[in-house]
């Protein structure tokens, strides 16, 4: 008897609307830092985003805020390296570090 594993795909997939989106959201792309190897995909780093997006608007909100989704839209269409870059993560605070907090 074999066995079978199911695994929920990440938040961003449920707003996609082509298959040139689908693929570019599991793009992997591998990041050194501290010498350690960790591969995120963008849908990950999406998901990411959005969670400190929610935290940070919790916090203090704006009457101007994007919502949850509208943020989420305007990050799927971001490239991968676009996306690195709003983590605003460096060598002080690792991508790894922002995936651990909001991943």
């Amino acid at each position: 008897m074999s066995s079978v594993t199911i695994t929920q795909a990440p938040l961003c997939v449920k707003y996609l609307t082509n298959e040139h989106t689908i693929h570019s959201l599991f793009h992997t792309t591998t990041h050194y830092s501290n010498g350690m190897d960790t591969t995120y995909q963008k849908a990950q780093i999406i998901d990411a985003l959005v969670n400190e997006w929610i935290y940070l608007c919790h916090d203090d909100p704006d009457d101007d805020d994007m919502t949850p989704e509208e943020y989420r839209e305007e990050l799927i269409n971001m490239s991968y390296d676009q996306l690195v870059e709003e983590t605003s993560t460096d060598e002080h605070y690792t991508l790894d570090e922002y995936m651990d907090h909001y991943g």
